[in-house]
């Protein structure tokens, strides 16, 4: 009910319904072809504590595009062209954080899978019920 932000008077599907809906989204491979159509090259917004080695080369690879914080070395103050690769970012990582925080309070979104294949299915519907959610406050406001 929470994940579909149903309340208790609603028709609520049985737990064996949502369980099959899942399981044929997965065998289809229906989440990864809607996130396919709306993938750019994916641009990953990051603060100082995400910022490592690892992850860098990670975001060499084709498609993806670092926009991680950048942070000044310890006790000297920040270079001017640190500061300038830094500026906007806060404003854009603030929007996205808004996001996750929508997602976990109207869906309860919270990961608890042995495999990554059900991670992604339960981020993959939360995204899907956000935008939907998303699209009819945009199109009530509109009005």
């Amino acid at each position: 009910m929470r994940f579909l932000g149903l309340g208790l008077s609603d028709r609520v599907p049985d737990a064996k319904t949502i369980w099959l809906f899942r399981e044929r989204m997965i065998q289809a491979g229906a989440i990864d072809g809607l996130l396919d159509k709306t993938s750019a090259p994916v641009r990953v917004w990051a603060d100082t504590a995400d910022r490592s080695k690892a992850n860098e080369a990670f975001m060499k690879k084709p498609g993806f595009v670092s926009k991680a914080h950048r942070k000044k070395a310890y006790l000297r103050p920040m270079p001017w062209h640190i500061q300038k690769l830094n500026v906007g970012k806060p404003v854009i990582r603030s929007r996205v954080e808004h996001v996750f925080a929508g997602q976990k309070s109207q869906t309860g979104l919270f990961i608890r899978t042995v495999d990554i294949t059900g991670a992604t299915m339960r981020i993959g519907l939360a995204n899907i019920v956000y935008n939907m959610r998303r699209f009819l406050e945009k199109l009530s406001a509109g009005a």
